[in-house]
């Protein structure tokens, strides 16, 4: 198992502005994933605002859980780019919360 997230995993500018136009959506309470079907490896980015979660040590534990989450799950739902937009729900909830929203996501996303 790769216990690493290697850069290439990860967005570029350009795939973020493609994607975002994408009506291709998921939603949940604490997050927002807009995916789309590829060739090629997966690949994730997220969007987490100064004004949606204030505090950046929330900031950052969302964001490290995002990318745990994926790493773990990404053999599951192969050849999609995915971008993550974290709601202001998210600065209240627990690690627990985030992480089951996150499972939700990456398990419908096995189904398409």
């Amino acid at each position: 198992m790769d216990c690493t997230l290697p850069k290439s995993s990860f967005l570029v500018k350009k795939d973020y502005t493609y994607l975002l136009r994408q009506q291709t959506k998921l939603y949940s309470p604490h997050f927002v994933l807009i995916y789309q079907k590829h060739d090629g490896p997966n690949k994730l980015g997220y969007c987490l605002s100064k004004k949606n979660i204030p505090l950046a040590v929330k900031r950052n534990l969302c964001r490290r859980i995002i990318k745990e989450s994926f790493r773990t799950s990404r053999d599951s739902f192969p050849g999609k780019s995915v971008v993550i937009i974290v709601k202001k729900a998210a600065a209240n909830a627990s690690k627990s919360e985030l992480r089951q929203c996150l499972e939700v996501f990456w398990k419908k996303l096995a189904g398409l």
